[in-house]
């Protein structure tokens, strides 16, 4: 069985460079927030950027992951594409539209009787987070689209677009205002504006707006447990800074959400490589008509499982010491101490992307809320006691936690409709065992062997990957250098 090939490396690149462009804007904003704002201004910012989060899930009502799926399978026919894309954007601005009416009249009293004295307040950043999520809930759906048409270059340009606007007004904005909020709410809010209406140009000018009715029930169909689903995700990537928020402080808040942006790298990373996969084994799938993995689709995720394994350790060594010259408060280096825990995490996530395909494929969206009810109940269960008792290092540990138990409750429902046949050496045991590996170890670090013990982490992660992928190296190594 062959890994991944020279060309899937490269479009992988590609689109991992373009759709992490706007989670990259906020990294690199992340340097001249720390330096220019209050650690307890930070904290309110990383509180309204995750309310920027939720707000925008319930404006997308799960477009974005229907518009892709139904276009691979209607593509063929392009009057039926132009009639639910058209009926897909009528409905997301007449959504749109209600919730900016609704959170201008209550906004207010929903934030007083949920934060009281702690210092959120509704008006005006809060009503700057209800526009910002509708202008990036639409230019998400259409760059979802242009992943799935396998449109490279416009899905770069446009990402590209988004992150010289948010960099640029948010820089402009903070360097004008210092110390205060209005820089990065203002930046945020005029870049949405910006891909708003450029994604609105792209849909009108393409699909125009044909509302079709009967398109209505299907869409809604699929995409309100794909809604719940996304919340309750919501709840699992943002709960904890809310929880932190109601034990602790704004400055705690602040610390924990710096370690958590740290390991967005590893999100990009990964995300950039399932914009390949997702579509590739969408496409086989069709194609193979069977509810049984193949050889095919194994490739994929066997390759993903192993960079995956050589990246993790290798960004846990490289980003304290890329970061730490740029951040001048010495209170944020308190956060490194927590990447190891925070980052193993991320191994199972190559189980999560491959339990969660077949749902998708197969429209079995339904059992998402489930799947991620209990995933978000046990989040909010062991997080609650480990941040009582243990501050922000009971915050990390319930991180940890909660990804493989996701992936977890995932292939419960997953297995009802697809059978996974796999390697359990390449899939399941060695990201297991390297996982205990870092587990056991981590009790042991501190700051003068921390760099040792993470490096015995990398040379695990190779010994590994070599032992496992020892048969396909030699000829993996030769697609990429062209020789036979």
């Amino acid at each position: 069985m062959s890994m991944i090939s020279k060309k899937f490396l490269q479009s992988s690149l590609l689109y991992t460079i373009a759709g992490a462009m706007p989670l990259a804007s906020g990294f690199v904003l992340l340097f001249f927030y720390l330096n220019y704002l209050t650690v307890e201004q930070f904290g309110l910012l990383a509180l309204y950027i995750a309310f920027t989060a939720f707000i925008q899930l319930l404006m997308n009502f799960g477009f974005e992951s229907y518009i892709g799926i139904h276009y691979i399978k209607v593509k063929d026919n392009p009057l039926m594409v132009r009639q639910y894309i058209g009926t897909m954007v009528v409905s997301m601005l007449l959504i749109g539209l209600f919730f900016i009416l609704f959170f201008a009249s209550v906004g207010e009293l929903l934030f007083q009787w949920l934060f009281g004295e702690k210092g959120l307040l509704f008006y005006p950043w809060g009503m700057f987070s209800v526009l910002t999520a509708f202008g990036n809930s639409f230019f998400k759906t259409y760059t979802n689209l242009l992943i799935n048409q396998q449109k490279s270059t416009r899905f770069f340009w446009m990402n590209s677009f988004n992150f010289v606007l948010t960099i640029g007004f948010s820089l402009a904005g903070l360097f004008i205002y210092p110390f205060t909020l209005t820089g990065p709410m203002w930046g945020r809010l005029l870049s949405g504006a910006g891909i708003f209406l450029l994604a609105l140009y792209y849909f009108l000018h393409e699909y125009g707006l044909e509302f079709k009715k009967e398109q209505l029930r299907p869409l809604f169909l699929y995409c309100a447990p794909v809604l719940i689903y996304f919340l309750l995700s919501w709840v699992l990537g943002n709960i904890d800074r809310f929880i932190i928020l109601g034990f602790m402080t704004k400055e705690d808040v602040a610390i924990f959400d710096f370690a958590m942006k740290c390991t967005l790298l590893i999100d990009f990373f990964q995300n950039g490589i399932t914009y390949v996969v997702n579509p590739k084994v969408f496409s086989i799938i069709r194609e193979e008509n069977t509810l049984v993995s193949s050889q095919r689709i194994n490739k994929y995720f066997n390759g993903f499982s192993a960079v995956n394994l050589l990246f993790i350790p290798l960004f846990v060594i490289a980003i304290p010491l890329l970061l730490k010259p740029f951040i001048h408060n010495e209170a944020y280096y308190h956060s490194f101490t927590f990447l190891g825990i925070l980052s193993v995490g991320f191994v199972s996530r190559v189980w999560f992307f491959m339990f969660q395909i077949p749902l998708f494929y197969f429209n079995q969206t339904r059992a998402l809320p489930k799947v991620f009810f209990f995933s978000a109940l046990f989040q909010i269960v062991i997080t609650l006691p480990l941040v009582r008792y243990f501050g922000i290092p009971g915050a990390v540990w319930a991180s940890f936690l909660v990804k493989p138990a996701q992936a977890f409750f995932l292939y419960i429902a997953s297995r009802k409709v697809y059978h996974f046949k796999v390697n359990p050496w390449k899939i399941y045991y060695l990201p297991v065992f390297y996982t205990l590996a870092v587990v056991s170890t981590t009790f042991f670090i501190n700051s003068s062997n921390q760099y040792w013990i993470e490096s015995g982490h990398l040379l695990l992660a190779i010994l590994l990957v070599t032992a496992a992928y020892r048969k396909e190296l030699l000829p993996f190594t030769r697609s990429l250098t062209g020789k036979k």
